[in-house]
């Protein structure tokens, strides 16, 4: 995969500014956000398909909002069992904190690091979940774990590179605004996404390449 491309991509489209401007100012909005997410499974699609400049219009901004909104929730489906586990665990807690040095204690403190693998979960599923719901836009793709599983399992070393190399991207290239009083976070943070989409794009192309 080419790391590098990710990040000048968006240069080559001759409308890059109009663009990216637009997304910045978008993902600024509560709500109107959703789009974002709509926008960045555009690219996904786009880097799959090998198109020329897979920087998307924003011309049709209802399809990106309900697509982006379908994809967070399908996410959401992900930490449905955290939100139980936390519920039931409550009254234990309670029990715990009255003598943190009982078996509910150590209980509890072992329940809490697995919530927080639970919390960490559509983090960690997130290339391939954008991969699968890129295709045909339907949540249930999300959850066909089958194929999930085969598109890790092909290449487990390169899944992981990419995982690192989206953390590296979200959080040290999309938190380089802060050096501008946090007034340029709002732009490096949409950079960095950009560049994200156009990296998960990559590893969907090279996985539809091997037939998977």
């Amino acid at each position: 995969m080419d790391y590098g491309k990710s990040f000048t991509y968006i240069f080559e489209d001759e409308k890059w500014l109009t663009k990216f401007l637009i997304g910045v100012v978008v993902s600024f909005v509560p709500i109107v956000q959703f789009a974002t997410y709509g926008y960045i499974l555009e690219i996904v699609k786009n880097v799959r398909d090998r198109q020329e400049r897979p920087l998307p219009e924003w011309d049709d901004f209802g399809e990106l909002f309900i697509n982006g909104l379908k994809y967070l929730l399908g996410t959401m489906v992900y930490l449905i069992p955290l939100f139980i586990i936390a519920f039931i665990s409550i009254p234990f807690s309670i029990m715990a904190g009255e003598d943190p040095g009982t078996l509910f204690g150590l209980g509890i403190t072992a329940l809490t690091c697995f919530m927080i693998l639970l919390s960490l979960l559509p983090l960690i599923l997130m290339p391939v979940l954008m991969v699968q719901f890129a295709r045909d836009y339907q949540i249930s793709d999300m959850f066909k774990f089958g194929e999930m599983w085969e598109m890790i399992s092909a290449d487990f070393s390169a899944y992981i590179v990419v995982l690192l190399f989206l953390g590296f991207t979200v959080f040290v290239v999309g938190a380089a605004g802060l050096v501008a009083c946090f007034i340029g976070v709002i732009f490096t943070s949409w950079y960095a996404y950009l560049v994200a989409g156009h990296i998960t794009g990559q590893f969907a192309a090279q996985k539809y390449t091997h037939g998977l």
